[in-house]
């Protein structure tokens, strides 16, 4: 049996998806979390005792120095992500970035060009709910063709962001360090599956509002949006943080021969003019099971962070691409920002 390599692992950041991190490392074995790091010290030395990490820094500088550390989570605010994502990589580390890459097109495209500088190194952004079996397999329906011609699809988002929320951090809800608020943090899951699932989108027309977070932030708590993917086929999206419903996700698709919706991870419906292939679909969907994983932090997390920190650290260790690129990882991004009319 070959040996595991050991894998040393900083996150940096310790606020509310740390723990899913570290949880998730820890699922992988020869995989050590050896420090966190945190701006504001306590909060990292109150993860740490938690967790049972040995090391504490304020410093992201001297956990890039350290020999010690092979690879980092970066788990900031937006803004921070592209300083200390460029930084890592010209020290050396591998980085996995939680998302969004960051608040605008120009740091983006910065971490990007930086990342191509050192092959050598993975560097890839979270977007979890890619590793979901169902949205795997229904992308594939997609582009293989069984599916057929794609008409167009739908995609609705509704959560709910109170001023709480907004007030729990600074950089929450304005323009230089969210670069957008719903789109960018809510909804921008739900948007990069929707554009996956479909190959991605060719045109946009967006428009936005900040209909119920008034004096509270100066982004967006709803958009809608009409689109056109590459494959020819139109969509629309809709989405709010200011709705009634706790967190809604639905994506329908329409085509020629079939039907499908998603709802909250789940198959709400599956319809073909062919019979033998509708009872398939349903078949092979069924066999993909219900896929849990233990002590995730929150249901909307999804059940991906476990499967995509392993994905990352076996990029590491083989010297692969990992599943979900830097490249990858921006395409949502840019979408979200062509919506909110931030890209032209």
């Amino acid at each position: 049996m070959a040996e595991i390599r050991p894998v040393n692992v900083a996150v940096i950041g310790c606020g509310v998806i740390c723990p899913e991190h570290i949880k998730s490392y820890r699922m992988v074995p020869g995989v050590q979390v050896l420090a966190l790091c945190d701006k504001i010290v306590e909060k990292a030395q109150c993860a740490a005792q938690e967790y049972k990490v040995p090391n504490v820094s304020a410093s992201a500088e001297e956990i890039f120095a350290d020999p010690r550390i092979d690879a980092v989570s970066i788990c900031t605010d937006h803004f921070s992500h592209a300083e200390l994502a460029i930084a890592a990589l010209r020290a050396g580390k591998h980085v996995l970035c939680e998302k969004p890459l960051s608040s605008c097109r120009e740091n983006v495209e910065k971490m990007i060009e930086e990342g191509r500088k050192h092959p050598e190194l993975v560097f890839s952004g979270i977007f979890q709910h890619r590793f979901n079996p169902l949205y795997r397999y229904v992308r594939e329906l997609i582009q293989s063709g069984r599916f057929g011609r794609v008409l167009n699809a739908v995609m609705v988002m509704e959560c709910l962001r109170t001023r709480e929320y907004y007030e729990a951090d600074a950089w929450r809800g304005k323009w230089k360090t969210e670069g957008g608020s719903l789109l960018m943090n809510q909804a921008i899951h739900t948007l990069d599956i929707y554009q996956w699932i479909l190959g991605g989108v060719s045109e946009v027309c967006g428009m936005h509002d900040n209909l119920n977070h008034q004096g509270i932030i100066e982004t967006e708590d709803t958009a809608a949006a009409v689109v056109r993917f590459n494959n020819g086929a139109l969509g629309s999206i809709s989405s709010s943080s200011a709705s009634c419903l706790s967190w809604e996700r639905v994506i329908q698709i329409f085509g020629v021969d079939c039907s499908i919706e998603l709802r909250n991870a789940s198959l709400a419906s599956f319809t073909s003019r062919d019979p033998k292939l509708e009872k398939q679909v349903h078949k092979e969907i069924e066999s993909l099971g219900k896929a849990e994983v233990a002590n995730r932090e929150k249901s909307y997390y999804g059940i991906g962070h476990p499967c995509q920190i392993a994905d990352f650290i076996d990029a590491i260790r083989s010297g692969r691409k990992p599943f979900v690129t830097a490249e990858d990882a921006a395409e949502a991004v840019f979408l979200a920002q062509k919506i909110l009319g931030r890209i032209r």
